[in-house]
């Protein structure tokens, strides 16, 4: 007998980044005039934050973590008809406003030649946002 999936699932809204509108340098791989973007799309999802997952003191008052993982369904991917990429901006993380990158991106959980999940790494940092593919 199967187990259920359980996932601590709520809202994570995602830009992504538009590669095709997009001009790139051909010798530093950026983006030559910015970044094109597109529609913000919506997927829940599960986040876990790196270290202890806890929160870390900060002048203005306590922080959360600013790099982890995204754990989404591949059945909410399809359903929203987004597939996660490197390079695609978090801005909002459970309803609260976050400015974070995604620098990795695969599927995962793989049963009989199908992916059942899809990880997503994310950072904060500016230097561990390449854009280069």
């Amino acid at each position: 007998m199967a187990l259920p999936m359980r996932m601590n699932l709520g809202p994570i809204v995602i830009e992504p980044y538009n590669v095709s509108a997009t001009n790139m340098d051909p010798d530093f791989h950026e983006p030559i005039d910015g970044l094109r973007r597109d529609a913000p799309v919506t997927v829940y999802g599960q986040v876990n934050y790196y270290s202890t997952e806890a929160q870390r003191p900060a002048a203005p008052g306590d922080a959360a973590s600013s790099a982890g993982r995204l754990i989404f369904r591949k059945s909410d991917l399809t359903r929203a008809g987004y597939t996660p990429k490197k390079g695609d901006k978090i801005t909002s993380i459970w309803n609260r406003a976050v400015q974070y990158w995604i620098v990795e991106s695969r599927p995962e959980a793989h049963l009989h030649g199908h992916s059942y999940t899809h990880r997503c790494e994310f950072s904060a940092k500016e230097q561990d946002r390449a854009f280069r593919t």
